[in-house]
Parts: C-alpha cells; structure tokens; sequence
C-alpha cells in the first residue's frame, strides 16, 4: 500500500517526428513518455527503449520508492518489468500531451491574474511573497517547472517619470527612416519580458547599413536576463528547445549573405509564430527585408538610416545607460514599471485602446494586434495612465508617414 505521494507527474505521450524514412514519403516517430520529476522539478521524456532501462527509471524517482512500489520476492529488489509497464500504462491513460500544462519562466497569465516565474520562485496572483513553483503549482492543474533563477523585475523601486522619457527619447535617437519606429522598438523592449501574458506576441526586424543589425546588442540590456541574445550561428533547434514552455523573449543578428538570411528567416518566423514558443523575437540585418504577405502581420520591420557604432550615438548611448551596472539596475526598475501596470489593470486597457485606434485607422484587425500591441507598451514609458482613443488617433495621424 502507498505511504508517500507520487514522487513525478505523468504528463502523457508526446509523438516526435525523426525525418523521412528511406524508401517511404512519410515520417516516421517516435512516442516520449513525459513526466514532471518532483526531485529536481524539471520535465523528462524518454522513448519506450529507453525505459528498459533502470537509470532511467531512477531519474524519474529515486530507488526507494521503486522500491516499495514494485518489489520483487527478493528482500530490496525491484520488479522493473513492473515499473516500466505502469510508467506505460499511466501514460496511455493521460492520453497525448498537453504542451500547454506545462510552463517554464516567464510571466503567465493563471486564476485571473498574473504568475511571474523566476525559475526557482515564483509570485502567485495578488500576492507578495515568492513561493517555489512546485508548491504553487500543486494546487493548480497547471505545473511550473523548477529553473535556474533570474533576477528579473525590481518590485519595491519602479523606473521613475523622469528615467522613462530619457529611455524614450534614446529609442528616438536610431536615426528611423519612418518616425514611428523608435515608438514600436520602444514598446517592444517594455513588453518583451512580459510576452507570455499577451494573445498576440509581436515581432520586430531591425534593417540598415553596415552594422545596423547590431543594435540587438544595443536592446538586450535594457530586457535584462529576462531575455536570451542568441548568435548569428546559433542552431535553431537549439533556440526552439531552450524556449519551449518558457515565456522569454530573445533576440538574433543574422549578418549573413543575402540568401542566407532569407531562407533562415523564414525558419525563425516559422519558429516564433509556432503554438510551442511563448516568445518575442528581435532580430537585426543589414538587408532590405523580403516578407511574404502573412509575415508582415506579425513583424515590423524598423528600418534606420544609423549605425550603431557612430560618434553621435555612441556618445549618447553611453550618457544614458552606462555603466553597465546602471544598464541592469534600469531594465529591472523598467520592468518593475511594467509589472505594476500589468497588475492594476492599466496595460491591457491600453492594449485594447490601441488595437481599437490602429484598427479604426488603418483600416486593418492585423494591424491593430501588431503595432497597436506595441504601441500601448511604449505608452507605459509616456504616462501613468491609459491613453483615450481619441488622443492616440491624433497621435498616429501625427507620428506615422504617409504609405
């Protein structure tokens, strides 16, 4: 009889595609049984094979409770035939993997509020403390696995008026060929670490001269290690396994040929966009962009006449954010900012004024969910309080070049 709670979670068959097999036009898989190891709360899945094996087993729960659960006739042996065929069994009750159950670092929207998660504590709606993820998530049908620890927001000192219109005015300094775009860099940067709370994650694509492509590096601080900058050769496997279940934003130059860029461009859009990837993307290059149609609904593109590695910008960069300790104690008290607004109800009032005014003047929903999303996250640096509708139509009229 069972005296101690389960030591996992059976979280149900994942099917994983492995290519083309020789001879046949299909795919062929493999099943992964998944499970939450409350141990070191991080999820694990292995193959059928693979649970042939005891250490395998013993990754999933420590030998004692195998142990008890499973014992052979022999005093402290186990029946891992046994064990094996529950771990099979269990799963094939649970059914197919639910992508969704499970979530890593980020912030997420849960009962009615907001979770923000920092790999080994997490703050629970309304509250104040952290509290570990698996003692937050035992009460909830969805789980938060365990993580390295971020640092993240500044909760007790929010960036104050002052630093945000200095933060403002930097973004405007890019040197833009379409005067708006220093506002939706802006609100990108605001929203970035918060991407996980949104329904609509959009994208930006920095495009200049030589060196354009190197103002990623000039953003990610300001996100602090909220954020991932990942290199120009970074495989994208890689990319999409680090960010899976996680809500954290990352950035990618692709300084690259021409044809390069494009055929991985399209394979990191595919990426952002997948249901699997709770992420904001910035990437920069230093060519023209060629969007399908269906992309540019969820990226905008900011074209710059400026090189980051100019006179007149380096100066001014250096004046507003340097030292580096500065740089990180801004991003955390900007993130702070953005929290406050999330939890009083502020931000997503400002997102729905903004859908609602692009909507109305461009004549375009797509719009509305792209640019107004990152409109109203450049707001949070301009006031303390939503816009009105008909403020921000005069604005855009104002702000936005004739296409």
């Amino acid at each position: 009889m069972r005296t101690s709670p389960t030591p996992f979670v059976v979280l149900g068959i994942r099917v994983r595609e492995r290519g083309r097999a020789a001879g046949f036009g299909h795919h062929v898989s493999d099943l992964r049984l998944v499970f939450l190891s409350y141990r070191g709360g991080q999820v694990v899945e292995f193959s059928l094979r693979e649970l042939g094996n005891r250490v395998t087993l013993l990754h999933i729960a420590p030998l004692d409770y195998w142990k008890q659960e499973f014992p052979r006739n022999t005093e402290g042996a186990v029946d891992w035939e046994r064990a094996t065929n529950h771990l099979i069994q269990a799963s094939k009750a649970v059914g197919e993997y639910d992508h969704g159950r499970v979530r890593g670092k980020g912030c997420w929207r849960d009962d009615g509020g907001f979770v923000l998660h920092l790999g080994d504590r997490l703050l629970p709606p309304e509250d104040t403390e952290f509290v570990p993820p698996l003692d937050y998530a035992a009460a909830h049908h969805r789980l938060y696995e365990v993580g390295l620890p971020l640092k993240g927001p500044n909760l007790k000192k929010e960036l104050s008026d002052a630093e945000c219109r200095e933060l403002a005015w930097l973004f405007q300094e890019f040197g833009w060929d379409d005067g708006i775009s220093g506002y939706l860099l802006a609100g990108w940067t605001v929203l970035a670490p918060f991407c996980g709370v949104l329904d609509q994650r959009p994208h930006v694509w920095i495009t200049g001269p030589r060196n354009a492509a190197a103002f990623c590096y000039l953003v990610h601080p300001l996100i602090g290690d909220m954020g991932v900058m990942w290199c120009p050769d970074s495989d994208l496997g890689d990319v999409g396994s680090y960010h899976e279940r996680k809500a954290l934003p990352f950035l990618l130059q692709l300084d690259h040929p021409r044809w390069r860029v494009r055929r991985k461009l399209r394979e990191v859009l595919a990426l952002a966009s997948s249901d699997r990837i709770h992420s904001m993307a910035c990437l920069g290059t230093t060519h023209e962009p060629n969007l399908w149609d269906r992309d540019r609904d969820y990226v905008s593109v900011l074209s710059t006449r400026e090189q980051p590695t100019g006179r007149r910008y380096s100066r001014r960069y250096d004046q507003t954010l340097y030292p580096a300790s500065k740089v990180e104690h801004l991003a955390s008290r900007l993130m702070g900012r953005t929290f406050q607004w999330l939890r009083s109800g502020r931000l997503d009032e400002s997102i729905e004024v903004c859908r609602r005014a692009v909507c109305e003047t461009f004549h375009s929903a797509a719009a509305g969910d792209q640019y107004g999303i990152l409109i109203a996250g450049a707001h949070v640096l301009a006031s303390n309080e939503p816009p009105t509708i008909q403020g921000l139509r005069s604005w855009l009229q104002r702000h936005h070049r004739a296409t």
